[in-house]
């Protein structure tokens, strides 16, 4: 069997590329980054010299894999100190920059493109799913997915990578979802850190 022919037969599972160690080596980190902050008020001194400008760089990591959660505790560590609306909406458009960045990627991809011969072998392990869910369904299904992901501190990459899959979502749809429900896990922690 030559090499293209296995390569062919191997399944594509969803499952795929999920990496137990990294998930909880990222928990681990960010429990870590939240001990050292509330133990050693230098560490606050630190995060509240880098200001906005730090808070909208966090925004950005809230949206990527593997810092996610420790984007998500260095928000809580600030939430303390800062003001929690100019904080939250700051917060909040950085994620959406990050959103958007992953979402143009994907876009982008050849993986994406109608003409690339090998485009139903890259969503094989979507389309598995989406077989088992009604055609009627399967916007809503979508949409309660890509929700979850984006309102909680979870890598939105998988959110992204939906919305861009589906021709019919605009970038300026794209920004809205991306605004509105980042931005309600972002001030949910903010209010957490402030009240908690």
């Amino acid at each position: 069997m030559t090499r293209n022919n296995v390569v062919e037969t191997v399944p594509m599972h969803a499952g795929q590329g999920f990496n137990v160690y990294a998930i909880v080596s990222s928990v681990a980190f960010a429990a870590l980054l939240l001990y050292i902050g509330e133990a050693f008020p230098s560490i606050q001194q630190v995060l509240r010299s880098a200001g906005y400008v730090g808070t909208f760089v966090l925004g950005i990591l809230y949206v990527y894999s593997f810092t996610s959660l420790s984007a998500a505790a260095l928000l809580f560590l600030m939430g303390r100190s800062q003001d929690i609306w100019l904080a939250g909406t700051i917060a909040t458009l950085g994620a959406v920059v990050g959103d958007l960045v992953v979402f143009a990627l994907f876009r982008s991809a050849k993986g994406f493109a109608d003409e690339h011969p090998n485009k139903e072998r890259y969503a094989g392990w979507w389309a598995a799913i989406g077989a088992k869910i009604p055609l009627a369904w399967q916007p809503f299904v979508m949409m309660a997915v890509v929700a979850v992901f984006l309102l909680l501190p979870l890598p939105n990459e998988f959110a992204d990578y939906l919305l861009a899959r589906t021709r019919k979502v605009k970038t300026s749809a794209v920004l809205v979802i991306s605004y509105v429900l980042n931005g309600i896990g972002i001030y949910a922690i903010l209010w957490l850190a402030r009240f908690g």
